[in-house]
């Protein structure tokens, strides 16, 4: 049986959005062990070959957004809806001419809905509305429609932006989602070798 070492660094990629705590005051479901439960993405797939049954990110389009996150669950829906779920966006696949289906095999083959990456998701998502109250407060009191648009357009630029080696930043559809309608906006303007 293989030992699981304790994760003692926050990944890179959410280095953005979290503050580094010691390894005892972290957040430790944050950390749950790789278990068939937990498992995602190519490790999830194993060696499978589904090239005609998923979306590869190559094929994703830059607009529409084929997925959306569940940030809060509808009211009087306990336990059912997981904060920080992806969804299908129908309408965009449609726009785009991509069955649904291939976009929900692909959320499925690649398990991005465990447990583990939704608490990831929901943990970007909080911390992404904390900055914003923060930015918020920040304005005084009864900011003005475009002051409110102007931080968020600020957030959004700065939250999306391509890292130094090319990459996008992690949870760049989490980010996406909470930016929603500006960053569609913003990443028409980017250049179009994003992914």
């Amino acid at each position: 049986m293989k030992k699981v070492k304790p994760i003692d660094t926050v990944p890179a990629g959410l280095q953005r959005f979290l503050k580094a705590k010691p390894p005892e005051k972290r957040d430790q479901t944050r950390y749950l062990p790789p278990i068939k439960k937990n498992r995602s993405c190519g490790e999830a797939k194993d060696d499978n070959v589904m090239d005609d049954e998923i979306i590869k990110p190559s094929e994703l389009p830059i607009l529409p957004a084929l997925f959306s996150i569940t940030r809060k669950p509808p009211q009087g829906i306990i336990n059912k809806v997981k904060v920080g779920a992806l969804k299908v966006n129908e309408k965009a696949c449609i726009q785009a001419g991509i069955d649904p289906k291939k976009v929900a095999a692909t959320i499925d083959t690649f398990n991005l809905n465990c447990e583990r990456l939704c608490l990831a998701r929901k943990t970007v998502l909080e911390k992404l509305e904390e900055d914003f109250e923060v930015e918020l407060a920040n304005l005084g009191e009864n900011p003005s429609d475009k002051e409110i648009k102007s931080v968020l357009k600020k957030m959004a630029e700065y939250s999306l932006a391509v890292n130094q080696d090319g990459t996008l930043p992690a949870f760049f559809t989490t980010i996406r989602a909470f930016f929603f309608p500006i960053a569609e906006s913003i990443l028409v303007q980017f250049p179009q070798n994003w992914i």
